[in-house]
């Protein structure tokens, strides 16, 4: 890994900016990692940066970009930013899938009713697909489909839950599933958070619920 580092420390920014993406990640449980990286807040959590070295259907490897990194290279968070928005979703393409028959044994069938539908959102490869919680485009277009506002539920940092606003659930109700679930079946690594969120149609953003 320090080899990697070295590696990458010492290439100027032009060389190896179209290999920068985000992740995102609880913030409260990654304090002490935080404070050795550049982030930024978001909601609760913290969009955090890194270097693909290599990307195949067999293998990933990547490496936190840290504030060595962008003194080194003379960039700011602003311009590391800016480039991971552009970068991820093509390193990462999004994936959304609707959830009605996976999950049709564990709710009430009103769930099902026209209208009332659920979708996994994550990445084509499933992992750090969470991050696709960022992708302003594809989580525009999720609301344009539902027609409407909707919940999104962190099942992990590798995948979100959206589920459209029909009055159907309260968000007190979703808040203590999301805990459940992670504190009886997501490993402490893959954790992302016990909030909620909440993407209004019309304004275009994400909120805590």
């Amino acid at each position: 890994m320090q080899d990697k580092f070295y590696k990458i420390i010492d290439k100027n920014y032009g060389e190896i900016k179209e290999n920068i993406f985000y992740r995102i990640i609880n913030y409260e449980k990654n304090k002490r990692t935080l404070s050795q990286i550049p982030y930024l807040p978001f909601l609760d959590l913290a969009v955090t940066f890194y270097y693909m070295i290599q990307n195949s259907s067999e293998y990933i490897s990547s490496i936190p970009i840290t504030n060595r990194h962008l003194k080194r290279w003379k960039v700011n968070l602003k311009t590391v930013m800016e480039q991971a928005v552009e970068n991820t979703p093509r390193i990462f393409p999004v994936k959304i899938n609707s959830m009605e028959e996976e999950i049709r044994a564990l709710t009430t069938e009103a769930a099902f009713q026209e209208g009332h539908s659920m979708y996994v959102i994550s990445n084509t490869i499933g992992i750090n697909g969470a991050s696709c919680l960022l992708y302003k485009e594809p989580i525009k277009l999720l609301a344009e489909k539902l027609n409407g506002n909707f919940y999104i539920l962190p099942s992990s940092i590798h995948e979100i839950i959206a589920i459209k606003d029909t009055g159907l659930f309260e968000k007190e109700e979703l808040a203590r599933m999301v805990k459940e679930v992670n504190m009886t079946q997501v490993a402490e690594e893959d954790y992302l958070s016990d909030s909620i969120y909440y993407y209004c149609k019309e304004e275009k953003r994400i909120t805590v619920a």
